[in-house]
């Protein structure tokens, strides 16, 4: 007897006092087992948390297909899907904003703040692994934050490219980077530059200190970049970010049985960024480029909607056996982001039409 069967015969045991008349057993036996599974799939949603399944529809049919009735886990509403970061900010010197975390990859944050007048970036990294530093050819030297001995280099204001300040990001303005092992498994870098040449950030070495010798174990949610109703198995959110500018947001899911990427990869946030080897990207900058691409290679495209959201999927041929699937959606305000799968084979149409479909604005996007 499967365990069904068992399953069955237990609910009709302990309910047989209020059982319906014959005629109507079979409809509440249906119903009964409908309900367990509703039960069960909402006790799988808090467990499965990032990983959850993804059903589905075809073009064009709607999200919600009440003739499937296999098991369904939707991932629980949420600002970010992406882990918090586990240090927040305890102090920052007047003149600076709201700081705003990020997930750079597995395993490492960011924390971003930035003043004007005069203008500088800031950033604070934390991650497990020691992150690499400069000592030349600016000043480097051997500090203490809270008791711990740190390491500080500093880039004076100059020129842009000015000798022997001809290498990014030293050769755009003032920069300085304190590192330092908070706790036996923690490593933190801030970093604050100005890339507007020979103007002075007027933030003291002191205040790098203070500023690491103020941060807290207290988590800070990520940035709220996009909404995702459903993420096919096997995903997890492994990067979650701006970039240059609040236009350029990007999210990256990574095969949660893939390995962490090495510590080699640890941010440089002022030298760009390299997605690690995600699964599936989603970025804002790539909308209309993504939409133009499509149409120029004239793939085998498709049109989706989700409510009066409108967007397109295509299947990219990449080798003779290989494809990747691609497409794009408005998200808010005729704004679109494109969509990325490398390997194809990862997850079905009927997958990659909802994940689509699925993705809407997060309150940070934009900002």
């Amino acid at each position: 007897m499967t365990d069904l069967n068992h399953a069955l015969r237990s609910v009709m045991h302990e309910h047989a006092d209020d059982a319906p008349p014959p005629a109507g057993l079979l409809d509440r036996v249906h119903t009964r087992r409908r309900r367990a599974r509703r039960r069960r799939a909402t006790v799988l949603s808090g467990a499965l948390a990032a990983v959850v399944a993804a059903v589905g529809i075809s073009v064009g049919v709607a999200r919600n297909d009440p003739a499937d009735d296999r098991l369904q886990v939707t991932a629980p509403p949420a600002e970010s899907s992406a882990p918090p970061s586990p240090v927040d900010v305890g102090w920052l010197p007047a003149g600076f904003g709201e700081p705003r975390a990020h997930l750079y990859r597995p395993g490492v944050w960011m924390i971003r703040a930035s003043k004007a007048g005069p203008h500088a970036e800031l950033s604070i990294e934390i991650g497990s692994a020691k992150p690499p530093t400069r000592t030349s050819p600016g000043a480097f030297r051997r500090v203490a934050v809270g008791g711990i001995t740190a390491t500080l280099y500093t880039v004076p204001p100059h020129p842009h490219n000015s000798p022997p300040f001809t290498r990014y990001p030293e050769a755009g303005g003032p920069y300085a980077e304190l590192t330092f092992q908070r706790t036996p498994t923690q490593w933190v870098r801030i970093v604050a530059w100005n890339g507007n040449g020979a103007v002075d950030m007027e933030l003291r070495d002191d205040d790098l200190i203070r500023i690491g010798a103020g941060l807290v174990d207290r988590e800070r949610a990520t940035v709220d970049l996009y909404r995702f109703e459903t993420i096919p198995p096997g995903l997890r959110i492994c990067a979650n970010l701006t970039l240059s500018s609040a236009s350029h947001a990007q999210v990256a899911f990574c095969d949660a049985r893939t390995a962490t990427t090495p510590s080699a990869d640890y941010p440089r946030v002022t030298e760009g960024w390299t997605s690690p080897r995600s699964s599936v990207s989603v970025d804002s900058s790539h909308g209309p480029a993504r939409q133009a691409m499509i149409e120029a290679l004239g793939l085998d495209s498709k049109p989706v909607r989700a409510g009066d959201r409108s967007g397109v999927i295509a299947k990219q041929p990449d080798g003779p056996s290989d494809w990747r699937w691609v497409g794009y959606i408005e998200v808010d305000d005729g704004r679109t982001v494109a969509v990325e799968v490398p390997d194809g084979k990862l997850m079905t149409e009927r997958q990659f039409t909802l994940f689509v479909t699925g993705i809407s604005a997060g309150k940070d996007l934009g900002r």
